[in-house]
């Protein structure tokens, strides 16, 4: 008696896989050539009152508050919302968004 058959069903009941999403979507990107972001900084680009450069005040240059609220707006809607940076200067980063389309 082979185990396989038994184990390979019970392995895709609790482990599905995944499906594409069936759905439309729009994805909006926005890259710039500045300084970009270090690695050690791309995982907290969407912490709340986070901000890379910790010398900057809040009169000069925010509250570290917008990339959280954008995150939080793009997955209300059903999308994603992510970073792509080298930390390279002159390289810049890509912040990029997808939403669903409505039909």
């Amino acid at each position: 008696m082979s185990l396989a058959p038994p184990l390979l069903r019970s392995t895709a009941r609790y482990f599905p896989t995944p499906t594409p999403d069936p759905r439309p979507l729009i994805r909006l990107t926005v890259a710039d050539t500045g300084p970009g972001i270090s690695p050690t900084d791309l995982p907290h680009v969407f912490d709340r009152f986070w901000r890379a450069d910790k010398a900057r005040s809040r009169e000069h240059g925010g509250s570290g508050l917008g990339l959280a609220i954008a995150k939080r707006l793009v997955e209300a809607q059903g999308g994603q919302i992510g970073v792509e940076s080298e930390g390279i200067p002159g390289q810049g980063s890509r912040f990029w968004f997808t939403l669903p389309v409505l039909q």
